[in-house]
């Protein structure tokens, strides 16, 4: 089954049911972890690049281009994908400031990343950033309307609460060492139709 079959039965089903979107979940999968995020009636995949780690319901994909039709994702879950890369490739992260704005920005390779995301989410859907890693720096105060998101940080006791909710302990678990003071969840939601959608370059 592809991508856009995926897509086609997930709208088909009845309207309790979601797909629920992992990308980049390595060998630690939320639906292993948590039962409290992907219900019995829904339907879960997720987008993996790597071919050596690769298993169903997994879909190899680009980042830059989702292999999933427009407005058919009720929730994304990115968990320690861009701590663990912005050690890495901190150019490829790391926010800019626009003197011309008197803004913080996305460089371009990580703005077209969040399009897609809004591209794929349907209308009130969200995306769930979480982090355990070093956070790349300053991405919580990004301004993410003009991708048609609003934001929502949980840090603290706050981030604590969400993930004893979510049954998330476990990958935490797995990740101990990486966690810490600086750990969050970067909560966005979909406000406007992704045709509106747009990057705000320097």
């Amino acid at each position: 089954m592809n991508a856009e079959q995926l897509g086609e039965r997930s709208a088909q089903k009845e309207t309790h049911a979601r797909l629920i979107v992992e990308i980049g979940p390595g060998h630690n999968l939320i639906s292993s972890f948590s039962d409290s995020i992907v219900g019995s009636d829904d339907m879960y995949i997720c987008i993996e690049r790597s071919p050596f780690i690769l298993k169903s319901p997994q879909i190899k994909g680009d980042f830059a281009h989702l292999p999933l039709k427009d407005e058919s994702a009720d929730q994304i879950w990115v968990m320690n994908v861009f701590g663990e890369h912005y050690a890495a490739f901190p150019a490829v992260y790391d926010p800019l400031y626009s003197h011309f704005q008197k803004r913080l920005i996305l460089p371009g390779s990580t703005a077209v990343f969040f399009l897609e995301m809004a591209r794929v989410l349907k209308p009130s859907g969200r995306v769930f950033i979480g982090e355990t890693y070093t956070p790349p720096p300053l991405l919580p105060e990004i301004d993410f309307t003009p991708y048609g998101l609003s934001k929502e940080v949980l840090n603290g006791d706050l981030y604590d609460r969400f993930v004893e909710e979510h049954k998330l302990g476990k990958i935490n678990d797995t990740m101990v060492h990486f966690s810490g003071k600086n750990a969050y969840f970067l909560i966005l939601t979909k406000e406007m139709s992704s045709a509106s959608a747009r990057i705000v370059n320097s």
